[in-house]
């Protein structure tokens, strides 16, 4: 926490008197391409956001295709991902 009067910058004090007990957590993941993405939705829009630069493989978790709607189909959904990605980002 920064204390004070920033035109006044000799009355600028930095408060570091808490717990990380009273920080919030918020799980993150950064992208090749500097895109954040928190972590903080349910497991599809999660992975509708992580492949959302392939739209047809996003389109599919969204409207939860089979083979691409439940939690043991995120290993498919991951190589699926990767090879679109080696196959288009050469």
């Amino acid at each position: 926490r920064i204390n004070g009067d920033f035109d006044n910058p000799a009355s600028i004090s930095f408060d570091l008197s808490f717990s990380e007990n009273d920080l919030p957590y918020v799980p993150l993941v950064k992208k090749g391409d500097d895109k954040i993405i928190f972590l903080n939705g349910g497991i599809r829009k999660t992975l509708q956001a992580l492949v959302s630069d392939y739209p047809e493989l996003a389109n599919k978790i969204k409207h939860k295709v089979p083979g691409y709607k439940t939690k043991q189909d995120i290993e498919s959904i991951v190589n699926e991902y990767n090879l679109w990605y080696e196959l288009n980002h050469k």
